[in-house]
């Protein structure tokens, strides 16, 4: 059988399919042309990070599979992994995007996990209403970026670019802050670690692994340690971020592609079909075939 999984999108399917766009191959663009915007009509997993100012209309899209709509002046964060899905926009929608490669943002920020609360906010309500001047102040980092990157002959383009991106987050940062003060450290504890660690490895090996022992095993804790990390850093149990990312890609598969059910059980490693039935009902409270319906 053909694998058949959840599309997705990277940073070169955006410098193929958008005319204008102002770019560094494969490391981050910026774009207004949204009529260029695929509405894709299935979810889509992003392998980067992308932010959008709406600069007027409308448009209605899903985020992890939780339908938004977004106007004018509304700053949009989505993280790198989670899953899109652009169902309309009005006829006069205009948006700046920027859209960021993991790895040039890895580079770029080095101490970003300082903003780890802010970016658990961010992946459970990714829209920040701004206010003119912090409308202002985003769009005159993406111009003077664009500027930057257009001087093709300059040899140190990258490493400007980097700078000036490294500067903008932090302006977002602070935009985000203000809007919503985090609560929390500013400097990276061991505690932090765990949580990055095992979300790394939960992002490899959820279709597989769905036990809180095998993930406690690779960092060399205990279940119970790592559970009240987890939980403490989040609110939210280790159990339960497995549950989530086995759940969002489930709903992606029964909602994006032809496979039958036995097929999404056998892709996500369940023992059989009714077993994932069971669980996709108790966690979703109807079955996969409802689901699939709706």
């Amino acid at each position: 059988m053909k694998e058949e999984g959840v599309k997705k999108v990277n940073m070169s399917i955006l410098e193929t399919e958008i005319d204008l766009i102002t770019s560094i191959k494969n490391d981050f663009a910026i774009f207004e042309n949204s009529s260029d915007l695929p509405v894709l009509d299935y979810p889509s997993r992003l392998e980067m990070g992308m932010m959008a100012i709406c600069l007027r209309g409308t448009t209605r899209m899903s985020i992890d599979l939780k339908e938004y709509t977004f106007g004018a002046n509304d700053m949009v964060i989505v993280l790198a992994d989670q899953i899109v899905q652009q169902h309309q926009r009005s006829d006069d929608f205009l948006c700046c995007v920027f859209a960021v490669s993991i790895k040039f943002a890895q580079e770029a920020i080095l101490s970003y996990r300082q903003f780890l609360p802010t970016l658990l906010r961010i992946k459970e309500d990714p829209r920040i209403p701004l206010k003119p001047e912090e409308v202002v102040s985003v769009l005159e980092y993406c111009s003077f970026l664009r500027q930057r990157v257009n001087m093709r002959d300059n040899c140190f383009r990258r490493e400007i670019a980097k700078s000036l991106f490294h500067a903008l987050f932090y302006e977002l940062g602070n935009i985000m802050n203000r809007h919503a003060p985090a609560v929390g450290r500013q400097v990276k504890t061991r505690r932090d670690e765990v949580f990055e660690q095992f979300i790394h490895l939960v992002r490899d090996h959820y279709k597989a692994q769905r036990s809180v022992t095998f993930y406690a095993d690779k960092l060399c804790l205990t279940p119970k340690h790592l559970s009240n990390v987890v939980k403490g850093l989040t609110g939210k149990s280790a159990g339960a971020w497995i549950d989530d990312y086995v759940i969002l890609e489930a709903k992606a598969l029964l909602k994006s592609t032809t496979l039958t059910i036995l097929q999404v059980s056998e892709a996500l490693n369940f023992a059989n079909q009714s077993f994932f039935g069971k669980y996709f009902k108790q966690h979703t409270g109807v079955s996969p075939t409802q689901y699939r319906r709706m």
